[in-house]
């Protein structure tokens, strides 16, 4: 029996039928995957280019996502405790069939939740992250060449070039590049601290981890609650969620 799907079908009503067949898995099974992973789902935080992340308690995110990279990363940083990067605490994976029957990895990453930059920040460090994250420049000619923008940059950018050795050095020393550095890899904890997102790095390979989620049972709901919703509603129709689980389970 599904389990606990009544957001998912408020939001798939209105879905694309084309949409992305991991994003509907995601969807339909957080609450699962949350369970089995020790924490409670708050809400879903967005949608991006390989994945959907979801707010979970304990300050934490669970990212469901089809990019390899970033699953064999994540697993080698599993158990670091990072100043300036997001700790993993999990990853797992199971495979789906795409829409040409080909077998394609899932995997679901328990990490820690940092806020992204807002409008304003994003603005400041998309001036600056190219200087800030070559070592092409000292933090003094950094510092110039920020002072020459403006003030205003100079004031923000101080207690982040404090931050800048300790923050290259850390990642050095765990083989995380900046090759992706840009405004929207970077993040800042409630203390201040500057958070880089991206631990990218293609050399490192994944040893698996199978997540016990039934494969099966997962085709199996999904095709169902498709059909219902897809036959029985029409697109601007409200749906009667009482009578849509009834007539599901």
């Amino acid at each position: 029996m599904i389990h606990k799907f009544k957001n998912f079908l408020l939001e798939y009503k209105n879905r694309d039928l084309n949409s992305s067949r991991i994003e509907d898995f995601a969807d339909l099974y957080i609450d699962r995957i949350a369970e089995k992973l020790n924490v409670k789902l708050i809400k879903k935080l967005g949608k991006g280019s390989y994945g959907i992340a979801y707010l979970v308690d304990k300050d934490k995110v669970i990212k469901i996502t089809s990019d390899d990279a970033e699953a064999v990363n994540a697993k080698r940083l599993i158990g670091n405790n990072f100043k300036h990067f997001l700790n993993y605490y999990d990853v797992s994976e199971i495979k789906l069939k795409d829409s040409d029957e080909n077998n394609k990895k899932v995997y679901f990453i328990l990490m820690d939740y940092v806020k992204t930059l807002n409008d304003r920040e994003k603005f400041f460090w998309g001036e600056v992250y190219y200087w800030y994250f070559s070592n092409k420049y000292t933090d003094e000619v950094l510092f110039n060449n920020i002072n020459d923008i403006n003030d205003t940059f100079s004031s923000y950018f101080v207690p982040y070039i404090k931050q800048r050795q300790e923050m290259l050095a850390e990642g050095k020393n765990n083989n995380i590049s900046f090759n992706d550095a840009h405004e929207n890899n970077l993040g800042i904890k409630k203390d201040g601290t500057l958070v880089y997102f991206d631990i990218n790095d293609p050399k490192y390979y994944y040893d698996e981890k199978h997540l016990d989620v039934d494969k099966k049972e997962f085709d199996n709901d999904f095709k169902k609650i498709r059909n219902l919703i897809t036959t029985k509603y029409e697109p601007d129709e409200k749906i009667n969620i009482d009578e849509l689980v009834n007539d599901i389970s």
